[in-house]
């Protein structure tokens, strides 16, 4: 049963099961999204009767870890909080031979079955067996697949995010998106279910964003070299599995063995397999340039390590990521045209015939008029203007700062576009770390420690070229688990989990001081804000398992404590706009041909028709530098 309790930056979530949460009729081991395995059986005579009694041992084959247990009554024996991984199963009874299976694997968070039947004769006399991999979950009715090393490690993932692979399971539709807060909330739906139903859990422990919930993500980045195992259900998972109608994830990190293991890789992209952008290949040509793919180049690479410490007992794993990406990203610009910034402006005359064309002059050059326009000189505009003033010599100053046009953008003579590729770097970095150590040469107590650092800084893309970047997102997640598991009898086990997960993301902006914009024209220094948050999540996790006749019971708890703290600087700073719209007439009163306009000017020059009126209006306020509008921003 899921309680839920919220307030404004603490969240409590809890799970009981208080009472017995399996209980049927033919054993099956309990088990919870705790990134154990778990391994039931029934030993029989060739007669199929049961065999109360025998000795079963269990032993990892990249550990040597082993746990001891005795068939009950019943002929049944059972495994709980077992690490997943390659095992032999070994059952001894006077008066038979000794039955062994070896290479029998057992997968994180799946119920297994080893049913095994002894031969006759001497227990000196063995019978080896290879285990048989079911293709079928025959345990329970939970829909699913389980990948393992060899299959991560080899399946082609963006950025090696291995969480993606949930989209590659049957009942799951994924649409890839940058902004999952701006489209449809089921675009990582598994079986119906909303994106942020789903549940991920690092070795047992809580790794989901507590705020966001965006699906097929973790708050904490598990690389592919440090997965060992994972698991998806997509339905029909038991209570046990999780506090939501979603998938069920679960992830497993490497250990290290009684072996030395490591490995060193590096994944490279370039830009030579990618195509120009469309938009973009069409500027380059019209500037005379020739056509050229947006830069695109990443570069994966890394190492890990694994090993004893001290051997049967005492076990570390190392990796370490990074990523580095140099690309470039098309992005378009409203700026100034060389005219308008020189202090004239355009607009179309609503009779063509009398506005042949030619040049106009503003504050320091003369710029070629387009026939069926006119060019309003700034003295021109003075007239125009109410206050006499003119075109405003700061606003026309700023605008020096701006590169000129390549696109023709809103009207193609004052407010045009300037697209460009431009340069993006970006950082990322991983740490993995995880301790595994036997407190008892029988393997009956056991404890796991692992941590996990990420370092990321991604960068926006720039202004203008030359610039530094708009903003910078600064990721700084870890992880921090640890795992006790003690069998306190043959029958009872107990599985304990604490993890905190802390989300430490920041949006850096630009903006730091009061900024004036005008509109329709995008502004030389970025305006960006800082954002921040951070989301601690404390996870405790606690099973019980117990074997009883044929029947077994589990006990459990799962809790969860969330805080999310959170910062901005918006809504610090006075921001100035020239808004047309916010002044009488919208800025269309003193325009040429308008009735309003009652200076002697406006019948002189050739009017602007209808529909050149928003155009002109568009302008008329930017070129004067009018501060209509104010705002807290």
């Amino acid at each position: 049963m899921d309680g839920w309790r919220r307030c404004h930056v603490k969240c409590v979530v809890a799970r009981l099961a208080a009472a017995a949460a399996l209980l049927c009729l033919a054993v099956i081991p309990a088990r919870a999204q705790s990134g154990t395995s778990s391994l039931t059986g029934r030993v029989t005579d060739p007669q199929q009767a049961v065999l109360p009694g025998a000795t079963v041992t269990l032993t990892n084959t990249a550990t040597a870890a082993s746990r001891t247990s005795v068939t009950n009554e019943s002929g049944l024996y059972a495994f709980s909080a077992l690490p997943p991984g390659i095992y032999t199963l070994k059952i001894e009874l006077s008066g038979f031979r000794t039955a062994e299976v070896e290479k029998l694997e057992l997968r994180v968070d799946m119920q297994s079955r080893g049913d095994v039947q002894l031969a006759l004769g001497g227990i000196n006399e063995t019978v080896a067996v290879l285990a048989e991999s079911a293709i079928v979950n025959t345990t329970d009715a939970s829909m699913g697949n389980t990948l393992n090393e060899q299959a991560i490690r080899n399946l082609p993932v963006e950025a090696r995010n291995v969480v993606q692979l949930l989209s590659l399971q049957p009942g799951v539709v994924f649409i890839p998106t940058s902004n999952p807060g701006t489209v449809d909330p089921r675009y990582g739906s598994a079986n119906g279910a909303r994106s942020d139903q789903q549940n991920v859990t690092l070795d047992g422990i809580d790794v989901n964003d507590a705020q966001n919930q965006t699906a097929f993500t973790s708050a904490v980045r598990i690389t592919q070299e440090a997965l060992q195992e994972f698991r998806v259900s997509t339905s029909n998972y038991g209570a046990e599995m999780g506090r939501s109608s979603g998938p069920q994830v679960s992830l497993v990190t490497k250990s290290g063995t009684n072996a030395f293991h490591g490995s060193g890789y590096e994944f490279a992209r370039r830009t030579a397999t990618s195509s120009d952008e469309y938009f973009l290949k069409l500027t380059q040509l019209a500037s005379g340039k020739p056509a050229k793919a947006p830069k695109l180049d990443k570069d994966i690479f890394g190492g890990a390590v694994g090993g004893p410490v001290k051997k049967n007992r005492l076990f570390f794993f190392g990796n370490y990521e990074g990523l580095k990406e140099n690309s470039e990203t098309p992005v378009v610009r409203s700026v100034p045209s060389a005219s308008f910034r020189d202090g004239v402006l355009m607009y179309r005359c609503a009779n063509t015939t009398v506005c042949p064309g030619g040049t106009v002059h503003g504050f320091n050059a003369d710029h070629p008029v387009t026939p069926g326009w006119f060019g309003m000189t700034p003295a021109q505009i003075a007239a125009l203007d109410p206050l006499g003033i003119g075109p405003s010599v700061a606003a026309a100053n700023y605008w020096k700062q701006f590169p000129l046009p390549n696109e023709p953008g809103s009207d193609g003579q004052n407010i045009m576009d300037y697209r460009f590729a431009a340069p993006i770097k970006n950082d990322f970095k991983t740490y993995i770390t995880r301790f595994d150590y036997r407190l008892r040469e029988t393997g009956g107590q056991t404890l796991f420690g692992r941590v996990n650092v990420q370092d990321d800084t991604i960068n926006a893309a720039p202004q203008f070229p030359g610039g530094s970047p708009r903003s910078q997102t600064l990721t700084k997640n870890n992880g921090l688990a640890i795992g006790y598991d003690a069998v306190i009898r043959s029958n009872l086990v107990n599985s304990f989990r604490y993890g905190m997960t802390r989300i430490d993301t920041a949006s850096v902006g630009r903006v730091s001081s009061n900024y004036v914009s005008f509109r329709f024209l995008d502004n030389f220094d970025p305006i960006t804000f800082t954002t921040s948050r951070q989301v601690p999540t404390q996870n405790f996790v606690d099973d019980v398992s117990w074997l009883k006749g044929t029947h077994a019971f589990k006990f459990g708890t799962n809790i969860r404590f969330t805080r999310i703290p959170s910062s901005r600087n918006s809504g610090s700073f006075l921001n100035a706009t020239v808004n047309p719209s916010w002044v009488a007439g919208i800025g269309r009163r003193n325009m040429p041909g308008s009735s309003f306009c009652t200076v002697p000017t406006c019948s002189i020059l050739p009017p602007v028709p209808s529909s050149g009126q928003a155009g002109y209006a568009d302008g008329w306020l930017d070129i004067l530098g009018v501060l209509s509008q104010a705002n807290l921003s």
